[in-house]
């Protein structure tokens, strides 16, 4: 009897304990849907945190013989068709200063270029760039365009001859440049009006010139340029810069 009683009071003291501690840690009960949620919501976080930032413009070009390809938000994109002459396609850099717009992102400002020379003698010449996935709007960037050897000052003309894209349709729009940039209809140059005495792009408007067109349309997987020459003289050559940018089509993962 006696040792009974003892593990009836030993008992008792342990049920008076845990009522206790339980007291101390009173919360609201949790479901088990809301525990898996926050679970969920942890485990989510976590990864989109570890997701690596993805440049929506072309960083380093890898040249060939005829010219070159990048990589820009997950996208290769490739020109092809610079029938130019050595040391060109080159990687290069543009410039430092600030004429260009891009919508996607940083200026390319000082970035990791594609320096092409389009056929001398003003020969014309099909250019095309392609993107290894269709993308929406994509955006050039031009550098260095015009050019002069002595007195003799020259540009080349991009214009846009065909296309491929989902969409049906592409659209021209300059976004920015200097003053000496011009975009009309299909086509982009430099201005004839001044001479080109300088091999960069300035605010003096007798350097060569420079600025970003957007090529408005869904599902774009080519964009094929004719190019010919304009100004004073077309046996010269025009050594110019490209940088291409596209949105960035990572996936972004909501909650629900």
């Amino acid at each position: 009897m006696r040792f009974l009683v003892k593990k009836i009071c030993a008992f008792a003291k342990i049920r008076v304990a845990n009522a206790g501690l339980g007291l101390a840690l009173k919360r609201p009960p949790i479901s088990p849907v809301m525990y898996f949620a926050g679970i969920g919501v942890l485990a989510l976080s976590q990864l989109v945190t570890a997701l690596p930032a993805i440049s929506a413009s072309t960083g380093a070009w890898t040249p060939t013989a005829n010219g070159g390809s990048a990589t820009a938000a997950g996208v290769t994109v490739t020109i092809s068709g610079i029938a130019g002459v050595a040391p060109v396609p080159v990687a290069d850099t543009f410039n430092t200063t600030n004429f260009w717009v891009n919508p996607y992102g940083a200026s390319p400002a000082g970035q990791p270029s594609i320096s092409v020379l389009p056929n001398v003698f003003g020969v014309t010449q099909t250019v095309t760039f392609t993107f290894s996935k269709p993308v929406d709007n994509p955006v050039l960037h031009v550098d260095r365009l015009g050019g002069t050897i002595g007195t003799n000052s020259s540009t080349s003309v991009w214009t846009l001859s065909s296309f491929a894209a989902t969409g049906g349709s592409v659209a021209v729009s300059r976004l920015g440049g200097d003053n000496e940039f011009i975009v009309s209809g299909n086509a982009f140059r430099r201005s004839t009006s001044t001479n080109v005495t300088g091999a960069e792009c300035t605010t003096s408007n007798s350097g060569s010139t420079c600025g970003s067109i957007q090529y408005v349309g869904t599902g774009i997987t080519s964009l094929t340029f004719t190019v010919t020459w304009a100004d004073q003289n077309n046996n010269i050559g025009d050594q110019l810069e490209f940088i291409v940018s596209i949105p960035d089509t990572t996936v972004i993962l909501r909650k629900q």
